[in-house]
């Protein structure tokens, strides 16, 4: 399964590697513009457990996160939180571990397998944890 519910989080989660490379594409990587906002919060600035809560906060915060489905991964360096204001299927490059997410649409969200196989979903107002390490595609907006 894609998703937790509610299970306890592992003592250490996976952190993607960021190299340019942590993305979330529409269409054909390389060719088409990222389409999915993002916010970063490093650990320079305001230390790894403060960049943690903030990330969550906006995660959940109805007016920081919008009419969208947000999510956090955990770079190096810093926390970046994504947030999914499109309709489509988006491309998800070296999303990895359980993190914090939530759905503040009105609709279904879908994950896919690198086949494009449905494997999970997440419905409309859900703010549990997800876990990407077998998500290759969100499809948003159904």
């Amino acid at each position: 399964m894609a998703l937790s519910t509610g299970t306890p989080r592992a003592a250490a989660q996976p952190v993607a590697q960021d190299k340019g490379r942590l993305t979330a594409l529409a269409g054909t990587p390389g060719t088409d513009p990222p389409i999915v906002g993002y916010r970063d919060y490093t650990f320079s600035n305001h230390g790894k457990a403060t960049a943690g809560a903030l990330a969550r906060t906006w995660v959940h915060g109805a007016s920081l996160c919008g009419y969208a489905f947000c999510t956090i991964q955990q770079m190096p360096d810093r926390y970046r939180v994504f947030t999914f204001k499109i309709c489509g299927t988006v491309a998800l490059r070296n999303f990895v571990g359980l993190y914090d997410s939530h759905n503040h649409t009105n609709t279904t969200i879908v994950f896919l397998d690198s086949r494009g196989v449905e494997i999970g979903w997440y419905g409309a107002g859900r703010r549990d944890p997800v876990n990407w390490n077998p998500v290759y595609y969100v499809r948003v907006c159904n």
